[in-house]
């Protein structure tokens, strides 16, 4: 049972992980997209439409910004989460070792006990052999 619930733990923890890359992905993807904007709609020089460039390229700044700001904190959390999944892995796996290790341990004392039993069925089995050979045997 305590397998399961690090399992479900890990998996809840790779989830978000996944979540807040996707999230970074998404930045990433915003930012490309200012970026052809910028390029593509400032390439074309009008002497009309230079008051609005202006304008357009401080707003694309201002997105960047704000994009970049809020890619490091998602880059932030991204590493913070892989950390506590590595964690969770990490504790999943000692916890499988450690339940192993006890499982083999059970089954050699299990072994042992069985062999001892054995080997006190045998001794019986010859002192009774013993016993009887000696009451069968001529006195003389």
């Amino acid at each position: 049972m305590l397998g399961r619930l690090h399992d479900r733990e890990l998996k809840l923890r790779a989830a978000d992980l996944a979540s807040l890359q996707n999230q970074a992905s998404v930045l990433d993807a915003e930012r490309a997209e200012l970026e052809r904007r910028r390029y593509e709609e400032t390439s074309v020089v009008l002497t009309e439409a230079m008051p609005y460039t202006a304008q357009f390229l401080l707003t694309l700044r201002r997105e960047r910004d704000r994009i970049a700001v809020e890619k490091e904190g998602v880059e932030s959390a991204v590493e913070a989460k892989r950390d506590e999944v590595l964690d969770t892995w990490r504790d999943q796996r000692c916890n499988q070792h450690l339940r192993d290790a006890l499982l083999a341990r059970l089954l050699q004392d299990r072994r042992r006990s069985e062999q001892a039993e054995a080997d006190e069925r045998g001794v019986m089995d010859h002192a009774r052999a013993g016993s009887i050979i000696r009451r069968q045997a001529p006195r003389g």
